[in-house]
C-alpha cells in the first residue's frame, strides 16, 4: 500500500517538475506541490468515504470545523513525513525507474485513480448537502 501511495507521489512530483522546466520558473518547488496535491486526493478520498458511510448507515454525522482541521493536520504531518522530511522524495525516482511497459500500466493505474477520485467525490457530493 505504501509503495502505490509513493507512486502516486512520485508521478505528482514528476508532472510538477515538467509543468516547472516548460514554463521556465526556477521555484524549485515541485515537492511541495506534489505535496499539497497528495493531501487534497486524500482529502477528497476521506470526504468520500465519510459522505458513502454517512448514506449506507442513514446517521447524520457532521464534521466539525475543529475535527476537520485536526484531520487535516494529522494528514499534513504524515505525508510531510512519509514524503518531504529529510528529502526521503529525491530517492524515489531510484525506486520506480522501470521498464516501459511496467511503466505504462502505473501510469495507466496513476491517471484512473485520479480520475475516479474527482468523478466520485463530485458524483456523490450532492448527497452531502443537508436537507432544505
Amino acid at each position: 500500500m505504501t509503495r502505490a501511495y509513493r507512486y502516486i507521489f512520485f508521478k505528482l512530483y514528476k508532472y510538477a517538475t515538467i509543468v516547472e522546466s516548460k514554463h521556465s520558473t526556477d521555484g524549485g518547488i515541485p515537492h511541495l506541490i506534489a505535496f499539497c496535491s497528495i493531501c487534497v486526493l486524500m482529502f477528497l478520498n476521506i470526504m468520500t468515504a465519510f459522505v458513502l458511510l454517512n448514506q449506507l448507515l442513514k446517521v447524520d454525522l457532521y464534521f466539525t470545523r475543529t475535527s476537520a482541521t485536526v484531520i487535516a493536520m494529522l494528514f499534513m504531518s504524515s505525508n510531510y513525513f512519509l514524503f518531504l522530511f529529510k528529502g526521503k522524495y529525491k530517492n524515489y525516482e531510484r525506486l520506480f525507474i522501470s521498464d516501459k511497459r511496467r511503466e505504462r500500466v502505473r501510469t495507466i493505474a496513476f491517471w484512473v485513480y485520479v480520475v475516479l477520485t474527482f468523478v466520485l467525490f463530485f458524483t456523490i457530493l450532492p448527497l452531502f448537502a443537508p436537507p432544505r
